[in-house]
Parts: structure tokens; C-alpha cells; sequence
């Protein structure tokens, strides 16, 4: 019976300190569902001014926003694509919030630059300005003409996700992520029930095999996390895209900084269940007939 016992007990140590790490990692990246880690990087990598470069390269003029329209625009988008990640909302929303007077200010300076027509030209056709009008007169000559409303959004689905079904893709990838990672702990949970069920008679044998299996667990995912780390900082070195690179490593360092934090407490639990196991004397009873 006692070598059964401990057969089962090596079997569910090693099934606990794999599925335990597996666990705590999961449970760690599962924070970069949420917006607080990317939006206090960017503030501190200023992408947010980077974003409106960027926006200006596809063709969006970045003169439409102000730094605290981006900000704004960004923060906005970003929260409801995590929380289409997580499954919280059906409805992805990737648009941009724009000010049409602002739209008709950037016009009407852009047709300012146009000159004035000579006789025989067409002003809609030959991207020239009628003479005895203002650049403003004149846009809203040719808006009201053409019946045109100006928009008061840009939709960036169009421009940087053109295939939606990858992003339902990787919103199901999430989901089964997520799940996966309610699976782990479960079963983590219950190698350390049973784990303790079948030391339950001794405090001190139950402590030692439970405290080993959390160390054990608690020291692999600090490690991961130091070797990620470095691993993340060696690649970024190395990569063309040197603005971004303190974004991402403050991205990786979120996640790693979980990581050591979560192992840090198991590591910690199995530590002192372990100073338990060496230093609790067993009480033996004995009976009497």
C-alpha cells in the first residue's frame, strides 16, 4: 500500500509542477487582455505621437487630431478591441472620432494652395479656385453641389484589419486560451487535493510533498520569466524597429514582472510549507487495550 502511495504521489508531484507553472503563466499573460499595461507603455514611449505619424503614412492627415484627440481615439479603440479579445462585446468598433469643422478648416486650407481659375477652366475638374471666392465658399459650394456630408469618423477596420476573419480567428484562439487556462488551475487544484488526501494521516509528509511541488513550480516560472526577458531584450537589440523597442520591452516586462510576482508567492508557499515538514514533530498516540 505505502508504495502504491508514493508511486501516486510522484505521479501527481509531476503532473502538479507542470500544470501549476503552465497555470501561473497563463493566469499572467491573461492581464494583457487589458488596456492599463499598453496605455501606461505608450504614454511612456510617447506612441500615442507615433500614432498620428503613422496615421499620416496611410493617408489619414494627422493635422485632424491633437495629441489629446489621439490619446482619446486610441484609449477608446484599444479597450473595445481587448474587450472583443475577452469575448465581453460582439461588436468590434475601430473608428476614429473626428471634428468636421476641423475636416472643413483642413479643406479649405488645402484649396487656398489651388490657383485661381483662368477663363475656360472648371474649378471641380481642373483643381482650381473660382476668383471672387474664399477657399471656405468655394467647399462649401462644391459639398453642397456634390451633396456631400462630411464624416465625423474614419473607420480603421477598413485600412488595418481589411480581413475580419482573422480577427475572429484570433478572438477564438483567446477564448480557447482562456479556457485552457481555467482547465490548468483546476487541475492543479486538484493534484494538490489529492496530494493531501493521501498524506492527510501525517501534517509532516503532506507538507514536505505539497512544499516541494510549489517550489519546484514557483522557481520554474521565475526562471521562465528571467529567460523571457532576455530572450524579448536580445531580439528587440537586434530589430530594425528601434522606436518601439521601449514599448515592447516595457510590454514584455508587465507580463515577466507577473510572472515572478505569481511564482514568487508559490515559490514562497512551498518554501515555508517546507520549513513546516523539517521542523513539526509528529505526535504519536498509542492505544491502550
Amino acid at each position: 500500500m505505502s508504495i502504491a502511495r508514493n508511486a501516486a504521489l510522484v505521479f501527481l508531484s509531476v503532473i502538479l509542477t507542470v500544470s501549476l507553472p503552465l497555470a501561473i503563466t497563463a493566469l499572467a499573460a491573461n492581464t494583457m487582455l487589458y488596456p492599463d499595461v499598453y496605455q501606461q507603455a505608450m504614454e511612456k514611449n510617447d506612441i500615442y505621437d507615433m500614432m498620428q505619424e503613422l496615421l499620416g503614412k496611410s493617408g489619414i492627415p494627422p493635422e485632424l487630431f491633437s495629441k489629446e484627440q489621439m490619446k482619446s481615439n486610441i484609449d477608446r479603440m484599444l479597450i473595445n478591441l481587448l474587450a472583443y479579445m475577452r469575448s465581453d462585446t460582439d461588436e468590434l468598433d475601430l473608428t476614429l472620432e473626428i471634428d468636421p469643422k476641423l475636416v472643413k478648416t483642413l479643406l479649405a486650407s488645402r484649396i487656398s494652395e489651388y490657383p485661381i481659375c483662368v477663363p475656360g477652366q472648371d474649378p471641380m475638374k481642373d483643381n482650381c479656385r473660382p476668383a471672387g471666392m474664399t477657399s471656405e465658399q468655394f467647399l462649401e459650394s462644391g459639398l453642397a453641389q456634390k451633396n456631400v456630408t462630411l464624416p465625423e469618423k474614419i473607420n480603421l477596420a477598413d485600412t488595418f484589419f481589411k480581413d475580419k476573419n482573422s480577427v475572429d480567428q484570433a478572438r477564438a484562439y483567446v477564448s480557447m486560451f482562456r479556457s485552457a487556462t481555467i482547465v490548468l488551475a483546476i487541475i492543479s487544484l486538484l493534484c494538490m487535493a489529492l496530494m493531501y488526501f493521501l498524506t492527510r494521516e501525517s501534517l509532516k509528509s503532506a507538507s514536505k510533498w505539497l512544499g516541494s511541488s510549489l517550489l519546484i513550480s514557483g522557481a520554474t516560472v521565475i526562471i521562465a520569466a528571467l529567460l523571457t526577458n532576455s530572450a524579448v531584450e536580445k531580439m528587440v537589440a537586434g530589430s530594425a524597429a528601434t522606436e518601439f523597442s521601449g514599448f515592447i520591452m516595457d510590454i514584455v516586462s508587465s507580463l515577466t514582472g507577473t510572472m515572478m510576482l505569481y511564482g514568487g508567492v508559490v515559490a514562497a508557499l512551498g518554501i515555508g510549507l517546507l520549513a513546516f515538514s523539517f521542523t513539526h514533530k509528529e505526535v504519536k498516540t498509542s492505544t491502550r487495550r
